[in-house]
């Protein structure tokens, strides 16, 4: 399906290919979430928009991830095995530093008034030479540690025992366990193998 999801964050992915046909597959209404390319080379474009109280500093990309089942009396619920994303890091999730990381963060103003700010960002990531259907899927998150939580848009889940002042609740409440942005996409899909129709790796 064509769905993105998440809390603060914002993302849509697209998948060029890069044979020449031009073709593109995306999450919009009217698109396609599947694409071909003859030559096994795409690029996964990926755009990621947040309020400035949602910060940011982490891409992963699931390209036919493998999975590992969390309970196993529900044969439905897995999560990414261990070492299977492609993982960008901002660096230090402030837009003020550039060049420490994979990718930086713009502030736009979306609205000719003092405040009405988001952060920006979009990559570019080129998978070359794929031989097999690919699917990819796309998370981000802002880092517990090195990200403000969405307080106090989400007030009740920060640590009490270091915010008992205004003061404590004030100062950025970096590692203290709030609730932290998040932003997921569902998957696009890469038709490479000659084979018409996308294959699933793992039928």
């Amino acid at each position: 399906g064509r769905v993105v999801g998440g809390q603060g964050i914002y993302v849509q992915t697209r998948l060029l290919a890069q044979d020449g046909s031009g073709g593109i597959a995306d999450l919009t209404l009217g698109g396609s979430t599947d694409v071909t390319s003859t030559n096994g080379n795409v690029d996964l474009e990926i755009r990621v928009q947040a309020p400035t109280w949602a910060a940011f500093d982490t891409i992963e990309i699931y390209a036919n991830a493998a999975t590992t089942p969390v309970d196993p009396l529900n044969p439905y619920l897995f999560v990414p095995a261990a070492g299977s994303a492609q993982v960008l890091a901002e660096g230090d999730c402030n837009p003020v530093t550039t060049g420490d990381g994979d990718f930086d963060l713009s502030v736009v103003n979306v609205h000719p008034v003092s405040g009405a700010d988001r952060l920006d960002t979009t990559v570019v990531v080129p998978f070359v030479g794929l031989t097999q259907d690919t699917w990819f899927v796309v998370l981000v998150k802002g880092s517990d540690g090195s990200c403000s939580p969405m307080f106090p848009v989400f007030p009740s889940d920060l640590a009490a025992g270091s915010n008992t002042t205004l003061a404590n609740l004030l100062d950025g409440n970096v590692g203290e366990s709030g609730t932290m942005p998040l932003g997921v996409t569902n998957a696009l899909y890469a038709d490479v193998d000659g084979t018409p129709g996308f294959q699933p790796p793992n039928p």
